[in-house]
């Protein structure tokens, strides 16, 4: 058999589409191969590409659910954290998590500091700090790269604490009182490094909220041509690492609309939020949509992403009032149903906790560190 060489851009973009657990395992193949995990233009590459998975956290366990569009069929793995030289305690470390472009950073009441993981490359990184953090946070960086930590409270009044990670550095912001718009069932989303929410002013108009960490501020970054009502689930997710959509779900009808930014997004500064343009990329009624419970801490039972190669391509994942799992794969009219019976332990489960995550090749040992501060890669 002749053996045939592939030209190394289109090796690269064969290998971009492949999941990190699998990835990892060709690291033997030759030497080129495994230098692209030491590669950062490649491992950052990988991270746009990267098809999202559900993660699904119990009080004792976590899970992830990876979506086959071939079937479509789903894979669902418990993830194990383990720690080298610590005794874990999982329930513990998984009670706080955010993730980053491609890390988890998780916290724990027994420990003053962050530990970092990557589930699928199975590695983990402890970072000591002086403080414990707090148990409602999200994470992202400033222009400098370095990773900040934000413990907000929007309701019934506006406070923001910022911590950089590794030092006893914390900052209380007291923002004005704003009460002409409020934090609905929306989750954040970090995108470049910034935050973003979803908020609802007193005419029931939708727009979204952000915080830079390089300008410390809080800032509306555009309105959208929507209505809001209380029968609406709200739900943000990054698209293809540059652009934001919007996922409208009626609770009393099933029908959802799906909003994507025309452009990319970048870093902007108050007064720019008309330029901010979105379009309606679809509409679409699901039978026999799952009527979702009501939680009283803004976060929604459901979590979704559009297909990095097909953005007309919906998935989501939610559960019901009887904490069943389902997976929901929508193309134009037609859709595919499947559902998941493996979460034995969720029976006895109040809240269950439900995300979207972007697998990565980012190693947690990766993550540098100067000067005592953690920096992006």
């Amino acid at each position: 058999m002749v053996s045939v060489n592939l030209p190394w851009e289109l090796v690269e973009e064969i290998l971009y589409r492949v999941p990190p657990q699998s990835l990892a395992r060709f690291r033997t193949v030759c030497k080129q191969w495994n230098s692209l995990f030491d590669d950062n233009k490649f491992v950052n590459d990988h991270l746009v590409r990267s098809r999202p998975q559900f993660m699904f956290r119990t009080d004792s366990k976590m899970y992830s659910i990876a979506v086959n569009f071939s079937g479509p069929w789903i894979e669902v793995h418990e993830l194990i954290l383990d720690i080298p030289g610590l005794n874990c305690e999982m329930p513990i470390w998984l009670y706080n998590y955010v993730d980053c472009d491609g890390l988890l950073f998780c916290t724990s009441y027994k420990f003053k500091g962050v530990l970092i993981w990557n589930p699928w490359l199975k590695q983990t990184r402890l970072f000591a700090s002086n403080h414990h953090y707090p148990t409602k946070y999200v994470i992202g960086y400033d222009n400098k790269k370095r990773y900040k930590v934000l413990d907000y409270e929007f309701e019934p009044s506006s406070k923001l604490t910022i911590y950089e990670i590794g030092l006893y550095s914390k900052k209380v912001k007291d923002l004005e009182s704003d009460s002409s718009w409020s934090v609905v069932q929306s989750n954040s989303v970090s995108l470049n490094g910034t935050l973003y929410w979803a908020g609802v002013d007193v005419n029931n108009g939708i727009f979204i909220r952000s915080f830079s960490f390089s300008t410390e501020r809080l800032t509306t970054f555009c309105r959208l041509p929507l209505k809001y009502n209380e029968d609406n689930i709200l739900a943000l997710a990054v698209f293809r690492k540059d652009r934001l959509s919007l996922l409208n779900l009626c609770n009393k009808t099933s029908k959802i609309k799906i909003w994507l930014t025309k452009n990319n997004i970048n870093d902007r500064e108050v007064g720019l939020e008309e330029d901010v343009v979105w379009i309606k990329l679809m509409t679409v009624l699901i039978p026999d949509f799952p009527k979702l419970p009501f939680r009283w801490y803004n976060r929604p039972d459901l979590t979704y992403f559009l297909d990095n190669d097909d953005a007309n391509r919906l998935v989501i994942c939610c559960y019901d009032e009887t904490q069943q799992v389902y997976i929901y794969i929508v193309r134009r009219n037609i859709v595919k149903k499947i559902k998941i019976d493996l979460f034995e332990d969720l029976l006895d489960q109040s809240s269950p906790h439900l995300r979207t995550y972007i697998p990565s090749l980012v190693r947690p040992t990766q993550v540098k560190e100067d000067n005592n501060k953690l920096y992006v890669l």
